[in-house]
């Protein structure tokens, strides 16, 4: 990857010129070693996370990783609240209103069919289905 390749996938807030030789080298071997990694059908955003974090770990900012395990909390929490969503929409369309299948319902809300099954199971033994 060139210079120039790695300010692209850096950003403006990232200046490659305070770097020392060795930092750079380092963070040219870890960039070469992730573009080989990836086919051109990959998502940038996830290559754009690697470099950064990489970048900054290189000079020494390792604060970087309370940061991503923050948002990694703060992404698996969001995930909660939303299957809790999603099984109480498909407790109402499945189970009370009978008008969505678990198979249309799995389809419309992108989890696994066996995801509603189980929260089915789940309601039985609660006693809201049968």
């Amino acid at each position: 990857m060139q210079r120039d390749e790695l300010g692209t996938w850096l950003g403006d807030e990232y200046d490659l010129t305070n770097l020392t030789e060795a930092q750079l080298g380092r963070l040219h071997s870890l960039a070469d070693a992730f573009d080989e990694w990836c086919d051109s059908d990959y998502d940038p955003e996830p290559g754009k996370v690697i470099c950064r974090t990489a970048y900054r770990i290189v000079t020494g900012d390792d604060s970087v990783i309370a940061e991503l395990s923050a948002a990694r909390a703060a992404a698996k929490r969001a995930e909660e609240l939303a299957m809790a969503g999603l099984e109480q929409a498909a407790y109402q369309l499945i189970s009370v209103e009978g008008s969505e299948s678990e198979a249309g319902f799995a389809r419309r809300a992108k989890v696994d069919r066996m995801t509603v099954r189980k929260w089915r199971r789940t309601w039985v033994h609660q006693g809201r289905d049968d």
